[in-house]
C-alpha cells in the first residue's frame, strides 16, 4: 500500500519532490510497468515522469502496482545500482492524483527521472543520429548495457525484461551512453531457494522461458540470452532491416532476428556480420564472437 511503499522511499533516502506530473505532456517511452513521460519543470531542467498508466489503473488491482512500484524503488536505492554510471538515475517520487469511476480522487506514486531527449533505444536507433551510428558507438552501447546488467548480477538482482525499450539513451562529452531502467519486474535474490517469476516479453525472452518460475541461476542465464540478443540486435540491427524493401524498418528488423531466433541461426548469423566487419581487431572480434555465440545458446547449461 502507500504506507509501505513511503516507508521502503524514507529507508533507500528518496527525494520526495514538491511537484506534479503534468498529464499533458507525450511519453518518450512506455515499458511493461508504466509509461514515461517528459515533463518541464523550469526554462532550465526537465525531467521524465514514470507514472501508472491509465490501463494498469483500470486492469490491475492497486496491490499488484503498488508492489511493482515499490520492488523498482528497492532496486534503484540499492547503493551499488545508485552508483552504476549505466543505470538511470532516479531523481525522487511525486504523486499523480486521479479520481476513479466512482468520483473518488486516488493518490498513484510517480517515480521521477532525468530527462533524454533521445528516447529508449528502439526509437533512438531509428532516428537519423541513430542511423549514422558506426559500430564501433554502437558497440560501446552495447557496453554500457552489459556494464548494467553486471552491476545488477554483482549484487544478486535479476532484471527479468531486457530489451530495447528498457534501455534509455542519454548524451555526454564523449558521445552516447546507454542506461537500463524498468525494474518492476526485477528481484533481489535472498537466497539460491527462491523461485522467481519473470515476463515473457517477445522475442527478446530466452527459448526456455516458459509461464513457471526458477531458480536464480536460471533467471540469471534468461538475462544473458536477452542481453545477447539485444546486443547483436544494436549492432546489426541496420544490415537486418536493409534485407527488406519494406518500410517500418525497426519493426522488420525484429522480426526477422525473431524468425532466426525459432529457427536456432542467431549465432551463425551474427558470426557471418562480424566476420564482414571491416575495422574489427582480431582481438576485438574474437571477444565479440564468444560473447554472442555463448549467450545466445539455446542450451542455458552451457552459457
Amino acid at each position: 500500500d502507500l504506507i509501505s511503499f513511503l516507508a521502503v522511499v524514507q529507508e533507500h533516502g528518496i527525494a520526495i519532490l514538491p511537484i506534479t506530473w503534468q498529464a499533458a505532456r507525450l511519453p518518450i517511452a512506455t515499458g511493461a510497468t508504466g509509461k514515461i513521460n517528459e515533463a518541464l519543470l523550469n526554462l532550465r531542467s526537465s525531467f521524465a515522469f514514470k507514472c501508472v498508466s491509465d490501463k494498469q489503473k483500470e486492469t490491475e488491482n492497486t496491490q499488484t502496482i503498488m508492489e511493482v512500484l515499490t520492488n523498482e524503488v528497492k532496486v534503484f536505492g540499492h547503493r551499488s545500482i545508485r552508483d552504476n554510471p549505466n543505470i538511470v538515475d532516479l531523481q525522487g517520487v511525486c504523486w499523480d492524483v486521479s479520481m476513479d469511476k466512482e468520483g473518488n480522487n486516488t493518490v498513484w506514486p510517480v517515480l521521477v527521472f532525468e530527462k533524454t531527449p533521445y528516447e529508449d533505444l528502439y526509437s533512438f536507433l531509428m532516428q537519423p543520429v541513430g542511423r549514422e551510428l558506426c559500430f564501433a558507438d554502437r558497440l560501446r552501447l552495447c557496453t554500457d548495457i552489459s556494464t548494467a546488467i553486471w552491476g545488477l548480477h554483482s549484487n544478486d538482482i535479476i532484471h527479468g525484461d531486457i530489451k530495447p525499450g528498457n534501455v534509455l539513451i542519454y548524451q555526454g562529452d564523449n558521445g552516447f551512453t546507454a542506461k537500463v531502467t524498468d525494474f518492476g519486474y526485477s528481484t533481489r535474490i535472498a537466497s539460491d531457494e527462491d523461485r522467481i517469476v519473470l515476463p515473457k516479453t517477445y522475442p527478446w525472452n530466452a527459448p526456455e522461458h516458459d509461464c513457471g518460475s526458477f531458480t536464480p541461476d536460471q533467471a540469471r542465464k534468461m538475462d544473458i540470452f536477452s542481453l545477447g540478443m539485444l546486443c547483436m540486435w544494436t549492432l546489426f540491427e541496420k544490415h537486418l532491416s536493409n534485407l527488406t524493401q519494406l518500410p517500418q524498418a525497426a519493426q522488420w528488423a525484429t522480426r526477422i532476428i525473431s524468425n532466426l531466433k525459432c529457427e536456432g541461426r542467431l549465432i551463425m548469423l551474427a558470426q557471418q556480420l562480424l566476420r564482414a566487419e571491416e575495422n574489427l581487431t582480431e582481438k576485438t572480434m574474437q571477444a565479440l564472437d564468444e560473447f554472442l555465440s555463448r549467450s545466445m545458446l539455446d542450451d542455458p547449461n552451457e552459457r
